[in-house]
């Protein structure tokens, strides 16, 4: 009854590497040391879905997302999975989520929200500088005294799906664009412009860094870029063969490893 869809691996402080695998309905197991143990996540029994998962690690906590419910946060120390804490409006009325979540310097990045009954496709959202060893104290953006934020990439025509660190910068992308944001601290914190008006990504989990570059699986190209200049890393017959091999109608499947 357990169907894996997701595996995250992170290196404990006793220098140990926890392999945790996530099952279609939120359910959790840990690997560790040789032993494998069953884990009731707080959000198990949210029904079976095979929409991706997506997982990023921040001062000793994993995070782990799937854009139809909270995101889950568990401490690599303690293994106690749990609802990820502060994510939601001031009121405490309207949870959030997102598609995806990833780690960006000393924030959390969610981006393509949804904030209660309202969808905010092109959103993105960061939290508070992230203290070592806790999550983000606060995601509001109207406090003053916090750094948490967000930007509404308004001239972007697609749904953002994904997003990446590459070196200091951070790579956001939607199905056929892609953006640049960067910290730049003061009143705005963070920076965007477009990088890329006709290459995006395929799906979540389609893009890796590897030598200070990201390699990135779109719609219908593989190619490599560098923040700066891009190119398609398939040749023409390559790239035929593969994408005429692709089942279209299964791409929530697609991801890429490095």
């Amino acid at each position: 009854a357990f169907i894996p869809k997701h595996v995250a691996c992170v290196s404990t402080a006793s220098g140990y590497n926890t392999i945790y695998i996530i099952s279609k309905n939120f359910q959790f197991k840990t690997y560790i040391n040789n032993t494998l143990t069953y884990v009731i996540s707080s959000q198990s029994g949210n029904g079976a879905s095979d929409t991706p998962f997506c997982s990023t690690q921040l001062a000793d906590h994993l995070y782990i997302n799937r854009k139809d419910t909270r995101p889950i946060v568990t401490s690599t120390t303690t293994v106690a999975p749990s609802m990820l804490a502060n994510f939601e409006s001031t009121n405490g009325a309207q949870d959030w989520r997102c598609s995806s979540l990833r780690a960006y310097g000393d924030f959390l990045i969610a981006m393509n929200m949804a904030e209660g009954s309202s969808d905010y496709h092109t959103r993105v959202r960061f939290s508070d500088l992230t203290a070592a060893g806790q999550i983000p104290g606060s995601w509001d953006a109207s406090d003053p005294t916090t750094s948490a934020g967000f930007i509404d990439l308004v001239d972007m025509g697609t749904p953002i799906v994904d997003g990446l660190p590459l070196g200091n910068k951070f790579i956001i992308y939607s199905s056929d664009e892609t953006y640049m944001m960067d910290f730049v601290g003061g009143t705005f914190i963070m920076n965007t412009r477009k990088l890329f008006d006709d290459a995006g990504i395929v799906n979540l989990n389609c893009v890796v860094e590897a030598e200070r570059k990201h390699f990135v699986m779109s719609a219908d190209d593989i190619y490599v870029h560098d923040g700066v200049t891009k190119k398609s890393i398939v040749d023409s017959r390559i790239r035929k063969y593969l994408f005429n091999s692709i089942d279209t109608g299964n791409l929530t499947s697609c991801f890429v490893h490095h």
